[in-house]
């Protein structure tokens, strides 16, 4: 099974986080039409609980892809029921799951009260332009194919959240029996004539399905990682990358890429990435070892 669509849950999950302080790190940047017609219908609705409760939820450090993996878990608005049983993963994020309920009930009332399915109906002509933009750019049966040839894994569905106003993207799976159902939620690479466009980081996102679960699994292995975090935490906490795991995932996931998806040109593009990580300032290289 493979899909390319706006999410309702995703878009409601939006429109809470345009009103904390979220805004200034995972919502694009600069104004556009759709942003200015969320902001109008919603603004009213900014003192709601639903706010309050994800602003706590902030800063206890539940970012980035948890609130998004969240939104997975749930059915459409209103409704909202909890389809998926929520993961350890989560609850742990939120440090436990009475919280995670309350936001819940929370979104629920909120999505109600504020109508959000007013305003997603009102919307449906932009949300169908931009899939047919992205099916036509997306080489989604492609990616899919490299994927499960390289990991020698097949998965049960595979399926990209066009994500308008977020910055950034996401990877999160949910199993199905002893497979997985795996999302690439996309933020925008660029606004074109009004309209998002998207196409990076197909691949990338997917393939934390497959490699997250591997590097989870021999996490133990990993000793120290803090010594080599720290001195570069500003700037990796700066790009939605908050401990020492997640890099390490970055790291093999860009390998990965560069080897399935360059075509012979693969040394190339690795110096280039290296000498923008150097130029960048994340580590140096002497006497031919890396160093942060």
């Amino acid at each position: 099974m493979i899909s390319v669509h706006v999410d309702p849950r995703i878009e409601l999950l939006t429109a809470v986080q345009l009103f904390t302080s979220w805004r200034k790190h995972g919502i694009w940047r600069k104004s556009y039409p759709y942003m200015r017609d969320m902001i109008r219908f919603f603004e009213r609705y900014r003192a709601h609980r639903a706010i309050r409760l994800f602003e706590k939820l902030l800063k206890i450090g539940f970012n980035y892809d948890a609130p998004v993996g969240l939104m997975m878990h749930l059915s459409n608005p209103p409704e909202l029921k909890i389809i998926v049983p929520l993961s350890e993963y989560l609850i742990k994020r939120a440090h436990g799951v009475q919280l995670l309920q309350e936001f819940i009930e929370a979104l629920r009332n909120f999505s109600i009260k504020s109508n959000f399915i007013k305003f997603w109906e009102e919307h449906l002509s932009f949300y169908r332009i931009i899939e047919e933009m992205a099916l036509s750019k997306l080489r989604l049966k492609s990616v899919v194919r490299s994927l499960e040839e390289y990991f020698g894994v097949r998965q049960h569905g595979y399926h990209v959240i066009l994500a308008p106003l977020f910055y950034g993207s996401y990877g999160y799976r949910i199993k199905v029996n002893s497979l997985f159902d795996i999302y690439a939620i996309l933020g925008p690479r660029e606004i074109k004539e009004d309209l998002p466009v998207f196409g990076a980081a197909l691949f990338h996102e997917f393939a934390h399905s497959f490699v997250n679960p591997l590097t989870e699994k021999f996490s133990n292995q990993f000793k120290n990682g803090d010594i080599l975090f720290k001195p570069i935490a500003n700037r990796m906490m700066a790009l939605a990358y908050g401990n020492w795991e997640t890099i390490v995932n970055e790291h093999v996931i860009r390998a990965i890429d560069i080897r399935v998806n360059t075509r012979g040109e693969a040394e190339g593009i690795l110096n280039t990435e290296e000498r923008s990580r150097v130029a960048e300032g994340y580590y140096k290289k002497k006497d031919g070892v890396w160093k942060f």
